[in-house]
């Protein structure tokens, strides 16, 4: 993992080095004074991860970000940090993942560097065995994957079925390690973060899309979905 901050204060950039440095173990942190200079290098080596200071002289932080974001195609996950709370508003709109109020670094760096991690492993990709070779997907492009007969289907969130080569479920699940993923029932591995509800048996994704849920895994399932869908 490659991290980049950029930042026009120096005294900050080194704080923030000092009180990061747990959660970067057997990363990369690269450290740039000024916007153009995070450009140049942005142009030969991608960053998973930048913080981005606001308020910055030659151009501001939300520029940099619109910058990236139109004409760049590398992803790359913002976090903002500023001083200023009222800049929060003008990055609005923007593809960013979270916002760090300086004063506050320290007591909201964790839950930061959490939801980096959680957002890595959603929006990781995979390769996937298909009866033409290999596709890559996107975990989070799932909505589930369903043993029917002696084959194994994935069927994603834009109503596309792709039929794999695998022939057991557990090798999906092996490959995904998601922890959005669930068997609901034995034939049926199902994202639960893009159910509606569960009652009455079933876990539904839609009024009209439902999947049994075995009765023993009922409570089970029921509970995971209340903390995959509001994280209590």
């Amino acid at each position: 993992m490659r991290y980049a901050i950029v930042d026009d204060d120096q005294t900050f950039i080194e704080y923030f080095c000092d009180v990061s440095k747990v959660y970067l173990k057997d990363c990369t942190l690269d450290c740039f004074n000024t916007p153009l200079s995070f450009l140049e290098a942005f142009t030969k080596q991608a960053y998973d991860v930048l913080f981005l200071d606001i308020d910055m002289p030659q151009i501001d932080g939300i520029s940099l970000a619109n910058k990236l974001n139109e004409r760049y195609e590398k992803e790359c996950i913002v976090v903002f940090v500023t001083n200023k709370k009222e800049l929060v508003y003008d990055a609005y709109g923007l593809n960013v993942l979270s916002f760090i109020y300086k004063p506050q670094l320290e007591t909201k760096i964790s839950d930061v560097f959490e939801k980096i991690y959680n957002f890595q492993e959603i929006h990781k990709g995979v390769l996937i065995d298909v009866p033409a070779g290999k596709i890559k997907l996107k975990v989070h492009e799932i909505q589930k994957i369903e043993k029917i007969g002696r084959k194994i289907y994935m069927f994603l969130q834009n109503g596309e079925t792709i039929l794999t080569k695998y022939t057991t479920l557990s090798q999906i699940e092996d490959m995904i390690q998601n922890t959005n993923f669930m068997y609901v029932n034995r034939s049926v591995i199902a994202n639960l973060s893009y159910a509606k509800s569960v009652r009455k048996g079933y876990l539904y994704y839609s009024d009209d899309e439902k999947v049994e849920i075995s009765r023993g895994r009922f409570n089970d399932v029921k509970n995971k979905f209340i903390f995959v869908k509001y994280k209590v």
